[in-house]
């Protein structure tokens, strides 16, 4: 599936998260920065006979950090990495990538505890197999 070759392609970019890279929540004994793609959304278009043709999805890609520098430093080397991305991704093969919100920051105060993260939305075309 989509969400987790994106998952595998993001962590062979060698980025300052190397494998700590999550499909829809981080672990809290995770270090920092860890990567976490979402999906947010998409739909499978058919035909009037009701083949398929393809695939849409919708994925937030997160950098959670306790520091804004490191994240940006690894949002943008995904970002780099993944708009107009087009080929294969293991077994699922990308038709269109496009880059839907470029990275922004945000933070969370969990009691004693701050968490720092940066956003970015994607959207893909794809087949799987």
């Amino acid at each position: 599936m989509i969400d987790q070759e994106l998952v595998t392609y993001i962590k062979a970019l060698g980025t300052d998260a190397g494998t700590r890279v999550r499909t829809g929540n981080v672990l809290q004994e995770d270090a920092y920065p860890t990567v976490v793609v979402t999906r947010t959304g998409g739909n499978e278009p058919r035909t009037l006979g009701g083949t398929s043709l393809f695939s849409r999805g919708n994925f937030t890609i997160s950098v959670i950090t306790d520091q804004y520098a490191n994240a940006y430093a690894t949002a943008w080397a995904i970002n780099g990495a993944l708009k107009s991305y087009l080929g294969s991704m293991g077994t699922t093969h990308i038709h269109s990538s496009r880059c839907l919100a470029t990275p922004s920051d945000q933070s969370l105060i969990d009691g004693d505890r701050i968490v720092r993260f940066v956003s970015q939305d994607f959207l893909f075309v794809y087949l799987e197999g």
